[in-house]
């Protein structure tokens, strides 16, 4: 940061440049994990003197362009939150990440668009117009691969935590195998029920 011009010239524990303190707004939704992780955060920042702001909103997922402080207001410097891929291709996760997918006001007031950092990036949407036509899988994954460089390299996410499901499973059944990587449903025409 030293580099980049930014000092504690005011002796505030704060690293500031012409005057203004290295300041952001992490916000989360009420969620007691998600509160410990922001306290986590918060500690690691302001050891190397980034003053981070927390707030928590009760109204984080609401989609209402009137909410100011929900998640896709875009009011906060970084939004934290759960989302991840669900199903075994990654298709439809990396298109949340194009231009196109940025959250736009509707007529009925609600934003639609899931991505959340407003990040536009005409590479990132030339290698998802590939992705999607493409059927070669090896050309397939290391297109995926390309995409997942760009948004984790541009800290358009920052990966925390991998959210443990929990599920129960009858002893009558097998077949069932379980993966974080799709519906745990995914293989069900695989299940028989034991006699």
């Amino acid at each position: 940061m030293m580099q980049a011009g930014w000092a504690d010239t005011d002796g505030n524990g704060f690293v500031d440049k012409n005057g203004r303190d290295l300041s952001l707004v992490l916000r989360t939704g009420p969620n007691a994990l998600r509160q410990q992780t922001q306290d986590l955060i918060q500690q690691s920042l302001s050891a190397i003197g980034i003053d981070l702001k927390l707030d928590v909103s009760g109204q984080f997922f609401s989609p209402a362009v009137t909410i100011p402080n929900s998640l896709w207001a875009g009011t906060a410097d970084s939004p934290m939150f759960t989302n991840g891929n669900q199903t075994p291709d990654p298709t439809s996760y990396m298109r949340e990440w194009t231009c196109a997918r940025i959250p736009q006001a509707n007529a009925d007031g609600n934003w639609v668009g899931v991505n959340v950092a407003r990040w536009c990036n005409e590479a990132y949407d030339a290698l998802y117009a590939q992705v999607v036509t493409e059927t070669d899988p090896a050309v397939r994954e290391q297109l995926f691969k390309q995409m997942n460089d760009m948004v984790v390299q541009n800290g358009i996410v920052i990966p925390l935590i991998s959210r443990a499901r929990v599920s129960g499973v009858s002893n009558q059944l097998e077949g069932v195998e379980l993966t974080d990587w799709d519906s745990h449903l995914w293989n069900i025409h695989e299940w028989r029920r034991i006699p």
